[in-house]
């Protein structure tokens, strides 16, 4: 088997229009021969940026997964050379991988990391008088799709892809980590989950209370050795711990993710917008008149908020194994109470809690304003909350337009 090696071909770090920051592109593609690593920059080989890209973040409430942020790029090749290593007969240009790593640096940190896909990338012939040359276009996007190619079950057999053990406790924050890095071993989650447990009733309270996110732990039963439940792969895995526990989550990079909650304001992580361009105020979420759960075993539980109905997009069923065999870290007793600060603070059955932290915001036009803002600069982060005209925030959308140096933010309005 050969040696694979490396072309890394740099941008220089330019200004962004209207901004004092700075953007640079790198492309780092993998040649299947046996060479020593070959760098270049794109003033070597003639390449010019013709399009930076826009880098786009988006979250459907319901969803719990949050896009991955994905760009898309022309680059000026007059010389034909990046077309020739993705289009080109040489051996070099065969044996080169066409799925390359794309990264961009703002202001010389990491903004965003991601691979070429496939079905995105053309080059396309515009003067052949002399030298042949192309406008190259490509998308790079995060590879969050090893998540729903990671299945979990053949048929009834359990495929475990991370080896776990029936009826073996696991750290919730690990089970958690353990899918996000599917799409790299390096990655770090950051979490942010402000629910609060109880444990069994007891005479005067609880045997075990105040119990926090990172002191969870579950068995990984029903969702990696019961091929009757409706979770077939890792990303829809994902998807049923972020619903399940009121959060988003999502990658920033492919080495930085987050698993939040909704409709927080954390004061620890702000932002300042710079000048407001534009503001649209406005509801984009149609309310929901009904939300009922099914739970599964250790007892079948039919729990409801809201008033029944089956009128379509008033109503979500979800059917999920909510909260099975979930406790504090090393304790002894099933966390069966929850409360959140954000819907009264009182502790309730975990599933009717559920179906009340969800309807609480689904079910109330006051909380679904949503306003939309256009404004100067790009280095906005989407996981943090801001502020405006006294009015609190949490982002939805955010799109960063590299070639005006603006960006455009569609966000949940929190209140005062």
């Amino acid at each position: 088997m050969p040696d694979p090696y490396t072309i890394t071909i740099t941008s220089a770090a330019e200004n962004i229009n209207n901004t004092p920051e700075t953007y640079q592109l790198i492309l780092t593609l993998t040649v299947q021969l046996n060479a020593a690593n070959e760098t270049y920059s794109f003033a070597d080989k003639s390449l010019v940026i013709l399009n930076h890209g826009k880098t786009r973040w988006e979250h459907k409430i319901e969803d719990g997964l949050v896009t991955p942020a994905s760009m898309d790029f022309v680059i000026s090749d007059p010389t034909g050379y990046l077309r020739g290593l993705l289009f080109g007969t040489s051996a070099q240009e065969v044996a080169t991988d066409k799925q390359f790593v794309v990264e961009v640096k703002l202001d010389g940190t990491n903004e965003f990391t991601g691979t070429a896909v496939e079905d995105g990338i053309t080059a396309t012939l515009i003067n052949d008088s002399t030298v042949d040359s192309y406008l190259v276009k490509f998308v790079a996007y995060p590879r969050t799709d090893t998540m729903i190619k990671t299945m979990l079950y053949d048929g009834a057999t359990a495929l475990n892809p991370f080896t776990y053990t029936e009826d073996v406790f696991e750290s919730l924050e690990d089970m958690i980590t353990d899918l996000w890095q599917l799409v790299d071993g390096g990655i770090t989650v950051d979490f942010s989950q402000e629910w609060i447990w109880a444990g069994e009733d007891v005479a005067g309270g609880y045997d075990e209370e105040d119990v926090t996110f990172d002191d969870l732990e579950v068995i990984p039963d029903h969702i990696y050795f019961d091929s009757s439940r409706s979770i077939s792969n890792c990303g829809e895995a994902l998807r049923m711990f972020a619903v399940d526990y009121g959060a988003y989550t999502g990658l920033i990079d492919e080495t930085t993710a987050f698993f939040y909650s909704l409709f927080q304001y954390d004061a620890g992580n702000t932002q300042t917008l710079g000048t407001v361009l534009s503001k649209t105020e406005g509801y984009i979420f149609n309310l929901l008149d009904f939300i009922r759960i099914e739970s599964v075993a250790p007892e079948a539980v039919n729990t409801s908020s809201g008033t029944f109905t089956e009128i379509e997009g008033r109503f979500i069923d979800y059917d999920f194994p909510i909260y099975v065999g979930l406790r504090s870290i090393g304790g002894v007793t099933s966390m069966n109470d929850v409360k959140s600060t954000l819907i009264g603070g009182t502790y309730a059955n975990a599933e009717a809690h559920f179906c009340d932290w969800w309807f609480a915001f689904r079910g109330d036009i006051t909380k679904l304003r949503t306003d939309e803002f256009e404004v100067v600069g790009v280095d906005y982060v989407f996981t943090k909350n801001f502020s405006h005209n006294s009015f609190k925030y949490q982002i939805l959308e955010l799109e960063k337009n590299w070639e005006t140096g603006t960006s455009k933010i569609k966000a949940l309005n929190l209140g005062t």
